[in-house]
């Protein structure tokens, strides 16, 4: 998608994002209800850097003219290869 400039990749990172942020959140009110132990340092830092990482990215593909300028290649509503290659097996009878 990243290579073929398709115009949904900007939504796929902001939900790939989101849900990198949903998890770890998740994840880490699961292990201390389960566990009722301290958090590890490393478990709250990889928590803190998702959340920096969405901060940062998911208003960058939002507003950026830079992304509106570079993904714009409309996702086809169905697959080329697919449909030529379909067409060439037909027998023209």
């Amino acid at each position: 998608m990243f290579l073929n400039r398709r115009d949904i990749l900007p939504k796929y990172m902001i939900g790939y994002l989101v849900y990198g942020i949903v998890f770890r959140v998740a994840d880490l009110i699961f292990v201390h209800s389960v566990s009722r132990l301290a958090i590890s340092n490393q478990f709250s830092e990889a928590v803190i850097s998702s959340v920096v990482a969405g901060a940062i990215w998911i208003p960058y593909f939002l507003k950026s003219t830079r992304v509106k300028e570079t993904f714009i290649v409309p996702y086809p509503s169905y697959n080329y290869s697919y449909e030529k290659h379909r067409h060439e097996e037909l027998p023209n009878g």
